[in-house]
């Protein structure tokens, strides 16, 4: 929306200057029509660009097309009995809003499953107003990590650092790397603005774990060592962790499995965990799953 806003502000101004530029006699100003000639250019440039972001905005009959189809799948299980007209608030924006996500399938299914949890009588406490604005102000990377917090509940995010000898350490697995695997987010360098921007609509909340000690021994098993008792998550919890460690020093961890002399590799992790707060759960209920089954809507 933000990038749509500033290129129809640049038409709208390129427009207001052509609008007030009088128009020059061939002879008597080349200047001014070479800088005029040059305006209509921009413009035509700009309505080049455009053209394609017009053909994405979708009208009534196309979202109404989708949403026949789409909200006839998503309700074909409850008992019509249980279907109500939406609320005017939740519909009226929904339907506002679906004319610029025609490209965006993830904030589109969003978007419906809200619809489709307003025209159930059993759920449709759980469909905030507030949540079509909140899906509007999210990328669909944004759409993608909540999916991940919703389906896990606990999302890790943990740094791992290599223990050698004395304080020579040195990152070897980021921090959100697993977060990245998991959501498959297009831009995962991004990750912690996204992350940044979740926590500032008030639907997830991050938590420290502090340091963590790993040890993948010889004979292969591992020792993991908590450092703050209290807390309520652990890393390595989490299978990828795990996997992902193993993955990137397989060829090492090889080398040392069977040895009798073969030495424990060490690994410390700093950790932090991701999950929703009691918004972003109805937020969850409403737009992503139903919370009790863990199923999709």
């Amino acid at each position: 929306m933000g990038e749509e806003n500033k290129i129809r502000d640049a038409a709208d101004a390129v427009k207001g200057i052509l609008e007030a530029v009088p128009v020059y006699q061939d002879v008597a100003q080349p200047a001014a029509k070479e800088v005029g000639t040059a305006l209509q250019t921009v413009a035509k440039t700009i309505h080049i660009v455009l053209a394609p972001v017009a053909a994405l905005v979708w009208g009534y009959e196309k979202i109404s097309e989708y949403l026949n189809r789409t909200l006839s799948e998503k309700l074909k299980d409850v008992p019509p009995e249980r279907i109500v007209a939406p609320s005017p608030a939740v519909a009226g924006l929904t339907v506002e809003a679906l004319k610029f996500v025609a490209n965006e399938p993830d904030l589109r299914e969003m978007y419906a499953n809200l619809l489709a949890t307003s025209m159930d009588k059993e759920t449709a406490q759980n469909a905030h107003p507030a949540f079509v604005e909140f899906i509007r102000q999210m990328t669909a990377d944004e759409a993608r990590i909540l999916e991940v917090i919703a389906l896990e509940e606990i999302v890790s995010l943990s740094l791992v650092v290599r223990n050698e000898s004395g304080d020579d350490q040195e990152s070897e697995i980021p921090k959100y790397a697993i977060l990245s695997e998991k959501s498959k987010c297009e831009y995962p360098d991004l990750i912690p603005s996204y992350l940044d921007n979740l926590r500032r609509l008030g639907l997830t909340q991050h938590r420290e774990d502090g340091w963590h000690k790993l040890d993948f021994n010889p004979n292969g098993t591992i020792n993991y060592y908590k450092s703050n008792v209290g807390s309520l998550y652990s890393p390595v919890d989490d299978p990828m962790m795990i996997d992902l460690v193993r993955h990137q020093f397989a060829d090492e961890l090889r080398v040392e499995e069977g040895k009798k002399d073969g030495r424990s590799i060490q690994f410390h992790i700093l950790s932090e965990h991701v999950q929703f707060t009691s918004l972003g759960e109805q937020f969850a209920r409403a737009c992503i799953i139903t919370w009790d089954t863990g199923e999709p809507f």
